[in-house]
């Protein structure tokens, strides 16, 4: 369902709901205008709540039963990198904060949950971010050697480095 819109320099997708239902439309900007880039890199072409939400969760469900965990990151764009490097068990919030319907959502899930957030997001953010989880196995990617840079995400650097990080993931509760 990804498209490229050549005029607005933009990567297209669709917002689906749990039940794969269509519910928005975002748009990823792609192109090299340092003014866009910073403060409109993601506009809603059709807006929904993301907040209720969680970016690709109609996808992942057999994967996350399947493998018994859930990957947690912050962009659509991690989702569908992951995706293809198999790790089908992928959610995104959409940004950094949690609401509390998606921290409902994950922990009905039932299954252990590892978040990836960007290089910006500190130990204590991660916190923070996760104080609601407390009752369940949670674990957090965290770049503590400097492998990303500024605002990179944990997929940024390639599989490689993704999996070098997964790997060496730390449990939080």
């Amino acid at each position: 369902d990804v498209r490229i819109d050549i005029e607005t320099e933009r990567i297209v997708f669709p917002a689906h709901n749990r039940n794969g239902e269509i519910v928005g439309v975002k748009g990823r900007y792609f192109g090299t205008d340092p003014v866009i880039k910073e403060d409109y890199k993601y506009l809603p072409i059709y807006p929904y709540s993301k907040s209720i939400e969680l970016f690709n969760i109609h996808r992942a469900l057999p994967f996350i039963k399947k493998r018994n965990e859930v990957i947690v990151v912050e962009a659509a764009k991690s989702c569908l990198l992951l995706t293809q490097w198999g790790y089908e068990n992928c959610v995104s919030t959409e940004g950094k904060d949690i609401s509390q319907v998606q921290v409902k959502l994950l922990k009905n899930l039932h299954v252990p949950i590892v978040f990836a957030w960007d290089k910006d997001v500190t130990w204590d953010n991660i916190k923070r971010y996760t104080k609601d989880f407390k009752t369940r196995l949670v674990y957090a990617i965290y770049d503590d050697t400097d492998l990303l840079d500024e605002k990179e995400a944990p997929v940024d650097k390639g599989i490689t480095v993704w999996e070098k990080m997964y790997e060496s993931k730390r449990k939080i509760f």
